[in-house]
């Protein structure tokens, strides 16, 4: 729960101006092309190769 915590103070300030644009499954954000979901890509391509 610790890095549920972690994660969520680090996207709060990552935000700081920003805006959601693309919310689901980490697919879902790969799926709709944002900036995110390009560079999430390849993290996703070799965790599906395990």
């Amino acid at each position: 729960m610790a890095d549920v915590q972690k994660l969520i103070w680090v996207l709060h300030h990552l935000l700081g101006g920003g805006q959601v644009v693309v919310a689901g499954t980490p697919e879902d954000v790969v799926a709709a092309g944002s900036h995110t979901g390009r560079a999430l890509a390849p993290v996703l391509a070799r965790a599906s190769t395990r």
